[in-house]
Order: structure tokens, then sequence, then C-alpha cells
């Protein structure tokens, strides 16, 4: 079998959240065997919209973060506030390895902040290839892939530009 991908996805992000965020969560883990999914935000809510569902619950958790980050927060000051948020709990599980990758439909601004401050850049020694990919729809954003590896590879799309970074 395949490796798992585990994915933190902040649950309180976007519009009608956590609705619309719970259903595509649940749509993921159940087209793909190789998703497991981490549902970042306020449990309680989460956990209602979860119950009009079928799903594997052995690759669909939830992580309880109280606070939400809007889209009209300066991001920077957000990000060292919101300690309990959606976006900086699912950040920390990408930067200590528990997660693969991240998604989220909330404030663009806090997510590329956070992906420096708590993540960290992606560095890298040698030559570098970065190429554009198509495919993502204009309206999703993130980041992916483990940065400490060599030879590693890493995902950044925003608005329907999609790059792909290797060594």
């Amino acid at each position: 079998m395949a490796e798992m991908v585990n994915v933190a996805v902040d649950a309180m992000g976007g519009d009608n959240a956590p609705k619309e965020i719970v259903k595509g969560a649940v749509e993921a883990v159940n087209e793909d065997k190789r998703v497991k999914v981490f549902l970042v935000g306020r449990e309680p809510e989460i956990r209602e919209e979860l119950k009009s569902y079928t799903y594997d619950a052995q690759r669909l958790e939830v992580v309880h973060a109280q606070e939400v980050i809007e889209t009209g927060e300066p991001p920077v000051m957000a990000i060292r506030k919101k300690k309990d948020s959606s976006i900086v709990k699912a950040m920390y599980m990408v930067k200590d390895g528990s997660c693969d990758a991240l998604v989220s439909a909330g404030s663009t601004g806090a997510v590329l902040v956070g992906g420096q401050v708590i993540v960290g850049r992606i560095v890298r020694r040698g030559k570098r290839r970065l190429e554009r990919l198509s495919g993502i729809p204009d309206h999703e954003a993130g980041i992916s892939g483990k940065r400490t590896e060599p030879g590693s590879t890493a995902f950044i799309w925003q608005r329907g530009q999609v790059w792909h970074l290797s060594a």
C-alpha cells in the first residue's frame, strides 16, 4: 500500500466553515485511502457537522483549537497573538512532522506568514528547479512537502499558480 499522507485542515477558515470544510474533508477521506485528515478547529462545532456523514474514523481526526484568525485581521499580529487558532495549530502539525501538508480556505495572509514564521522557509543548496504546475482551482492556496530531507520536494500554491520546487 502507498504511504499515508497526513493533511492538517483548517476547519474554521473560509466561507460556511466548518460545514463546507468538513464536507470536503470527508469526501477526501472517502475517495482516497492514502489520505488521513486532521480537522483543526472548534471541536464541538466540527463533531456536530461530522454527525451527518459516514467515513473511516481511523483516517479522520479532530484537533481542538479555540481561536479563529479572521480574514480581515493583520496576519503577523494574528499569528503571534492567537496561538490556539486553527491555522497556528495546523502549522505546528506540519512543522513537527505529524502532518505532511496544510490546507486552509481562511486568511491567506496568515497562511503565508505562518508558513515562514512557524514552518520555516525552504532552504536548499545547489541548483534549484522551479516549475509551474497546473490543475489547482483558483480558490485554493497551501503549502506541502517535507523540507528537511535532501532531495525532498515541496509544493506551494496560491490562486491557481502552483510551483514545484526541487533541489
